[in-house]
């Protein structure tokens, strides 16, 4: 067993091809590890505490911090860039064709380049607690949270205009998932409780 200096929430680990596992730790430290062993190989430290898993793509590991900045990491523990995006960053990024998109609590969507260069950002009414998805036509899916004025699933290009927008009552706190034909999946609290909505 390992024991990080604090708690481990909702901060699943990656696996690198190397035998490395990488996780984010409520005490603001990101954890290195041995897979095989839990020797812990190395630590970086954000300066508050992270609770959404980090993502690798190209041996290059992304995570989120409440301290406001996306991290970018290389699998041995070093810094490449970080980006400020104003507010708490809780729910895990992900990239897709060179471009990370992530959320924070604010709902300010960022899209970045892997170097951190900005593409766009976009404010969404609500809070961001969601990872965006994309579906199969290259659109970006991101629920917000908040009350019946904000609360919404979006739907935008990959220029970060919103091509749709779907009100729901109480709110998103759960992550999208695209079906085989291309429906958008996704849970959420209305007046009738927890339910799973579906798009197509």
């Amino acid at each position: 067993s390992f024991q990080s200096g604090q708690g481990i929430r909702n901060s699943s680990a990656v696996l690198t091809e190397d035998g490395k596992m990488i996780f984010g730790s409520t005490d603001g430290r990101i954890y290195g590890l041995k897979a095989d062993t839990g020797e812990q190989l190395w630590i970086y430290t954000t300066l508050k505490s992270i609770v959404s898993s980090p993502i690798l793509d190209n041996d290059t590991l992304y995570a989120g911090s409440r301290d406001g900045y996306l991290y970018a990491l290389t699998c041995d523990g070093k810094l490449k860039w970080k980006y400020y995006a104003g507010d708490s960053i809780e729910a895990s990024p992900i990239v897709h064709n060179g471009v990370i998109y992530v959320i924070s609590t604010s709902g300010e969507l960022y899209a970045l380049l892997t170097n951190g260069d900005l593409k766009w950002r976009i404010r969404l009414k609500g809070m961001g607690f969601s990872s965006p998805v994309i579906g199969f036509n290259g659109s970006i899916f991101v629920g917000v949270d908040g009350d019946q004025e904000t609360s919404a699933l979006y739907a935008l290009s990959e220029w970060g205009q919103i091509q749709w927008k779907y009100p729901v009552v109480y709110g998103i706190r759960s992550s999208a998932g695209v079906g085989y034909d291309g429906s958008i999946y996704i849970g959420v609290k209305d007046k009738n409780g927890d339910n799973l909505y579906s798009f197509s």
